[in-house]
């Protein structure tokens, strides 16, 4: 059977699970990512810009679901430096606004309380700052120099009203300022 990626891809539904239920192929293996690109399914999912199977993934029974902080893998082909990214950081990289805040809400934001239509959430920075562990977060993808058009356009206000610029500029004023002041003052010295 095809692999499980070119079935998500292809919004086989039916296929997938057909095939989960063999027990020979995973959404979770590494052994069973895609050759050329080293996604996942998910990771193909996301790539693509596909929401409804993206959510259809995510639903899955526990032992099926795919996992959203897994990582792809190395493949042949690496035309946007695609390797070792969640499907949060490949949405970024890509710079598909749709498929970034699909991923952000379903992922990473809680709702908090809601009085009419009026509404709080919570958002975990986990992939999103690099404040945690590893490199290659959200915030690091859009300020690369390398970056699209499309991907360098989530610093403004037009995305989500100046979520991820307002990030970078509480981080300049805590701690960014000073290094970077330092380092000046070294370089003068």
């Amino acid at each position: 059977p095809p692999a499980p990626p070119s079935q998500c891809v292809c919004e086989l539904k039916r296929g997938v699970l057909a095939l989960l239920s063999t027990g020979h192929a995973s959404l979770n293996q590494r052994a069973d990512a895609c050759t050329l690109s080293g996604f996942l399914p998910l990771h193909a999912v996301t790539a693509n810009g596909l929401t409804d199977m993206y959510n259809f993934l995510r639903t899955l029974p526990p032992k099926y679901r795919p996992s959203s902080e897994q990582l792809t893998c190395d493949g042949r082909v690496s035309d946007h430096d695609l390797s070792a990214l969640s499907p949060l950081q490949i949405a970024c990289r890509l710079g598909q606004s749709r498929m970034l805040k699909h991923v952000l809400k379903r992922e990473k934001t809680n709702m908090l309380w809601k009085w009419g239509s009026v509404s709080a959430f919570q958002t975990d920075l986990a992939g999103i700052d690099s404040s945690g562990a590893g490199a290659r977060d959200c915030l690091e993808i859009v300020a690369d120099l390398d970056a699209s058009e499309a991907t360098q356009s989530f610093l403004l206000d037009s995305f989500m009203q100046g979520f991820l610029y307002r990030l970078f500029k509480e981080k300049w004023n805590k701690y960014g300022s000073k290094l970077h002041y330092a380092w000046r003052l070294l370089d003068c010295a």
